[in-house]
């Protein structure tokens, strides 16, 4: 009777145990999945930008070098609605401020150039300031001059500016450029500056150029010296002379950029000899650039015109 009781136990245990074995045996292992870091990468497809724009303006002159006259203003654009100012408006004069202390410095008129369209707004100033007999050099006295240019923009239906800026520059045939500064970073109160001193044998004379933006990004704002691939000038016009400022982010997904004003501010010291040509020719090329915003753009959805 001992004996049939063990055997009925045994087999109740055994299939119990074997189950319990196979319980604890791993899965054999299934196909490799894809490293989650290599999906991470890419971005949602909803927010890829396909609709992008741009606008620019060009205004060429030329600046007398014994009189304080602007002229022969030549004007070139993409954009359809265009304001171009003969004369300075109120605001305009707080844009570059001079301060001098035993020279006088020439004020010249302002040449403003103001775009708009659906989506968009674009105005930049460039001023002009003259000293005569700056400094005296081997070949004899010398004449400065000093462009500061500020100015920006902003954009709104949807729209994002991913850059603002301008190139300014003179025709001389000969590297006359003797300073230049641009905004880099962005002050406490908001706004974007930059200040160049003129270079004399005596006395003092500074500009100093301030413009608002809507971002505290310093990253995004600076300039360069020379050819910059971001803005064109017109044919025939050199880069020696040329200096470059801007703000400037991606373009590639909805979430760069900005609606918000942006732009920058720049400036340049030139030099030559007090006698010599009655004209000295100048140039300022603007540009903006911006991209739709909105989501699953690679299903045809679209902002509404930016010009």
């Amino acid at each position: 009777m001992r004996r049939i009781l063990l055997s009925v136990i045994a087999a109740t245990l055994l299939p119990l145990t074997v189950t319990a074995a196979h319980a604890a045996e791993p899965d054999p292992p299934g196909p490799a999945e894809p490293p989650r870091a290599v999906a991470a990468e890419r971005p949602p497809a909803k927010k890829h930008v396909v609709q992008r724009q741009k606008e620019w303006i060009r205004v060429s002159f030329k600046i007398r070098r014994h009189r304080p006259r602007i002229v022969d203003r030549r004007l070139r654009t993409s954009v359809r609605h265009l304001q171009l100012a003969r004369t300075a408006r109120p605001g305009d004069a707080y844009s570059c401020v001079v301060r001098t202390r035993g020279r006088r410095a020439v004020a010249y008129p302002v040449v403003r150039s103001y775009g708009r369209g659906s989506s968009f707004y674009h105005r930049w100033s460039l001023h002009t300031y003259r000293i005569d007999r700056a400094r005296r050099l081997t070949t004899g006295p010398q004449q400065q001059f000093e462009l500061c240019a500020v100015g920006g923009g902003h954009t709104w239906n949807k729209w994002a500016s991913n850059f603002n800026g301008a190139s300014m520059t003179v025709d001389h045939g000969a590297d006359i450029r003797i300073g230049q500064d641009w905004g880099e970073r962005v002050t406490d109160d908001g706004g974007i500056t930059s200040d160049l001193t003129f270079k004399l044998s005596a006395g003092f004379a500074e500009v100093s150029a301030t413009h608002p933006v809507g971002i505290r990004d310093d990253h995004r704002f600076t300039g360069s010296e020379g050819h910059d691939p971001r803005i064109d000038l017109p044919s025939g016009w050199d880069n020696v002379n040329r200096v470059n400022a801007y703000y400037e982010s991606g373009d590639d997904w909805t979430f760069q950029g900005t609606d918000r004003h942006v732009g920058n501010t720049m400036q340049a010291l030139y030099e030559v000899p007090q006698a010599g040509s009655r004209s000295l020719r100048s140039v300022i090329s603007t540009k903006i650039r911006a991209h739709c915003t909105k989501w699953f753009q690679l299903l045809g959805r679209r902002c509404e015109a930016f010009d």
